[in-house]
């Protein structure tokens, strides 16, 4: 070699190169075979079959391995969802309030209640319709003074509304003289775009397109109470308000609590 020749690096033939071979499962679990041998020595196990001990010894790594992966330290578990709840196949469900007895409204005043008060307690509800009637008894006529007073009739308004587009009022009607008087109105919720309003908890369910949570509201106004009047009219005696009684009845499905 001349001083103005430099070595030369040698060359790898990459297509001479062979690839390294990939183990065969045998192989790869060839200690488990070794560890049979080793038991051979082992008074009592050497009995039983060499392929049986390698069984167990398979197992047993299995076994290890799993524990180890189920107790590693990991990231935030995703929160799988529950199925949607196909509501048409829940039993149906009906709920009446009976006929109870109202408090005493003042002319001019209105009464308000949530639907979810009064029937709490029954786990969740999916309310398909809700009918609303109140009725009410005037006052008999008065004889207070030298003549006799005459009721002039009382005045009521009933209003349901909700949190969807779902709603039902009432014209005012009043009694005829000495008359009880009867108002009743609806609401379906099928009128809002929707097939169940549902109310109580919802906690872990999952509400399909056709359901919304929401809320109905019960609204009793009391309009005028008339007056006991007399013929002249020369002394008029004021009317206050009045009482009455209501009935709710609500049909739909439920899950139980």
């Amino acid at each position: 070699m001349s001083p103005d020749e430099s070595p030369t690096e040698p060359q790898i033939d990459v297509g001479e190169a062979e690839a390294k071979p990939k183990k065969s499962m045998k192989e790869r679990f060839a200690f488990l075979d070794k560890s049979g041998e080793s038991m051979d020595k082992v008074p009592g196990v050497n009995k039983i079959p060499r392929s049986a001990r390698v069984l167990v010894l398979l197992i047993a790594v299995i076994l290890i391995v799993s524990v180890i992966a189920i107790s590693w330290p990991s990231g935030d578990k995703p929160v799988v969802e529950p199925d949607h709840v196909d509501v048409t196949k829940l039993e149906d469900w009906s709920w009446s309030s009976g006929s109870t007895q109202g408090d005493f409204l003042n002319e001019g005043t209105t009464f308000t209640q949530a639907l979810a008060s009064m029937i709490e307690g029954n786990g969740t509800i999916f309310i398909e319709r809700v009918d609303v009637t109140i009725t009410w008894q005037d006052e008999p006529d008065g004889s207070i003074g030298p003549r006799q007073k005459q009721n002039q009739p009382d005045t009521f308004q009933l209003e349901i509304n909700s949190t969807i587009n779902v709603s039902a009022m009432s014209e005012e009607m009043s009694n005829t003289h000495g008359a009880s008087q009867t108002i009743s109105v609806f609401v379906d919720i099928a009128d809002s775009g929707y097939d169940y309003l549902v109310i109580g908890n919802t906690t872990g369910i999952k509400l399909g397109e056709d359901v919304t949570p929401g809320d109905i509201n019960i609204i009793i106004h009391m309009i005028v109470a008339g007056d006991h009047t007399s013929s002249p009219q020369i002394l008029i005696i004021n009317d206050f308000g009045n009482d009455y009684t209501i009935e709710i009845s609500v049909t739909g499905k439920m899950i139980p609590e």
